[in-house]
């Protein structure tokens, strides 16, 4: 059998969940506004053609923190169409130069819809974990992921591809080069057929939380005499 323990968290940093039907405030998110709206109290992008968008919200948590939130592709992902979240960046234009980490879902190749970290230093990007699954590899993904990293730089990488909470590894990696953000943002990347399919909710950022509960016993069960 297979014991997951998951660390309990608090309240963000950033958390939007678009209940309030907008981007524009509690928190105010800036940049490509235009090209998003929300549907549904959830954030979707709302362009006619081919292009890049992006959306950024204010965030000082670099280290010793989570960040998790649910994305919808409809479509399947690859070089041409592709989000990045940006976990940390110290610009709030992503189409800058930047330092920073995001995750990429998706590029070309059959193996390759998972979900990639990578690290950013001006203009060039550096692979630093590719995912365990190839889990978004369907039409219509639904994937919720959470990333942690602690205070001496170890990331560790959970997504549930049903869009819950089950969070399945998919890796893990040091890397400290970047310890300063002022921003997390979300960017699309989308030929004109997919220019309306991406979606993103309950966007959640915080502090990491001691586990201070001590397991106990629930219940035992005796299956057999031995």
């Amino acid at each position: 059998a297979t014991m997951m323990l998951f660390v309990l968290f608090a309240q963000g940093q950033v958390f939007d969940n678009f209940e309030n039907g907008n981007f524009t405030e509690d928190p105010p998110w800036i940049g490509h506004a235009d090209k998003f709206s929300v549907e549904n109290q959830v954030l979707r992008l709302t362009d006619n053609q081919a292009g890049t968008s992006w959306l950024v919200t204010k965030n000082t948590l670099a280290a010793d923190c989570y960040w998790e939130f649910w994305i919808r592709l409809a479509f399947t992902p690859s070089s041409s169409n592709h989000p990045r979240i940006y976990l940390i960046s110290d610009n709030h234009d992503l189409g800058a130069p930047l330092k920073g980490y995001y995750l990429q879902i998706g590029k070309d190749g059959t193996d390759n819809k998972r979900v990639f970290l990578y690290r950013q230093t001006g203009d060039e990007h550096r692979a630093l974990l590719a995912g365990a699954s190839n889990l978004a590899a369907a039409s219509n993904n639904q994937i919720r992921i959470r990333i942690t990293r602690d205070l001496k730089g170890n990331w560790t990488l959970g997504a549930d591809p049903s869009g819950g909470r089950w969070f399945v590894p998919q890796g893990s990696v040091y890397d400290n080069e970047h310890t300063y953000t002022g921003w997390f943002g979300l960017l699309c990347r989308y030929t004109i057929s997919n220019a309306n399919r991406f979606y993103f909710d309950d966007v959640d950022v915080g502090r990491l939380m001691p586990d201070t509960i001590p397991p106990r016993i629930t219940q035992i069960l005796v299956n057999s005499p031995n």
